[in-house]
């Protein structure tokens, strides 16, 4: 199982402002930008999960009269994926091309086009024939200039640009409450969270 962390911030409920106490969720993470195109198979966090869907598990839940942009959401559906991930999957396959094995990449941009329908592959070998689902392979796309989410540690700079986001969402959840009441956040401060000198200006 991959280690995703998430800061949650949460409070008891009140009901009578119809208040359930949940606050603030945020993945604990920082957005990027791909620099180059590149490809990978890390479809869910459970390793286990995504190593069967790596070994083909996928295929099963394919229909014959598909598109491509049908195929992808119904696994993203079936798997659970990550909004991220799934807007990003992408069916590889090699087709030979005069002399040289050519990979094909069909992503959302083939959404409206089948998936098997009129579509053919040329083998090492010479031999064309119709494509079959086992033919594909199924990958996570990045192009060059897609913005992301990476993983990062809940340190000293995730912490300092969390904090006003934190304050501005309890605010808002404890909207019945006057703006001049003082609220309280109370925080574990475990180590690894962030600098000392950072502690210090969060907890003022």
């Amino acid at each position: 199982m991959n280690k995703v962390m998430f800061m949650g911030v949460v409070a008891r409920p009140i009901l009578k402002f119809f208040f359930d106490g949940k606050i603030f969720l945020k993945r604990v993470s920082h957005e990027k930008t791909a620099k180059r195109r590149s490809e990978n198979q890390k479809f869910v966090p459970d390793g286990g999960l995504t190593e069967l869907i790596q070994d083909g598990d996928w295929h099963n839940h394919s229909e014959p009269e598909q598109t491509v942009g049908e195929l992808f959401d119904s696994l993203g559906e079936f798997y659970s994926m990550d909004e991220d991930i799934a807007c990003r999957l992408a069916l590889t396959y090699m087709s030979k091309r005069k002399t040289k094995m050519i990979k094909i990449t069909l992503d959302y941009d083939s959404a409206n086009e089948m998936v098997l329908e009129n579509r053919h592959i040329v083998l090492a070998s010479g031999t064309r024939r119709p494509i079959q689902i086992t033919d594909f392979k199924l990958m996570v796309l990045r192009k060059k200039g897609d913005v992301y989410q990476e993983d990062c540690s809940c340190d000293s700079k995730f912490m300092n640009e969390m904090i006003d986001e934190v304050g501005k969402a309890i605010r808002n959840a404890y909207w019945f409450l006057p703006y001049f009441i003082s609220i309280y956040l109370i925080m574990d401060n475990a180590g690894g969270t962030g600098q000392r000198t950072v502690l210090r200006i969060m907890c003022r």
